[in-house]
């Protein structure tokens, strides 16, 4: 299972405008927050043990996007389901110190995709990552 293939290609952000994966583009992830982002996570729990970050740039409105990760987040969820046949959780959100990121992603597999939020004619950069668990801590029996 791969759950980069569960990451919705795009969606409307209420009157906010559309959201869309670029393609196949990537990004290098560091185990240190950039000083220009800020960071929100969502824990997926059930039959998969993972998070989902997204890494917007600092000064933007933290609810938001944090509302934006909600969405993405749930998406990813739900295609898991019908995908998979997977039962999935999404947490609340959690707004990320450069510390609590450290801990996160240290150790484990990061993967990310880049999304831009395109409102009245401005793009916003917005960069979704999953966090998978080492092996062996994958879900629940």
């Amino acid at each position: 299972m791969n759950l980069m293939n569960a990451l919705p290609e795009q969606f409307d952000f209420y009157h906010l405008g559309t959201v869309n994966l670029e393609p196949e583009h990537t990004h290098p992830i560091s185990e240190k927050l950039p000083d220009d982002a800020m960071a929100v996570a969502f824990q997926l729990s059930g039959d998969v043990s993972a998070a989902l970050v997204l890494h917007f740039e600092k000064g933007l409105d933290p609810s938001i996007y944090s509302e934006m990760g909600n969405v993405i987040a749930s998406r990813v969820a739900t295609n898991l389901s019908k995908m998979e046949n997977l039962d999935i959780l999404v947490s609340p959100p959690r707004l990320l110190s450069e510390k609590h990121w450290e801990n996160l992603s240290q150790g484990h597999k990061l993967t990310g995709r880049t999304y831009l939020h395109l409102h009245r004619g401005i793009s916003i950069r917005l960069h979704a990552i999953l966090i998978n668990p080492p092996q062996g801590n994958t879900g629940h029996a």
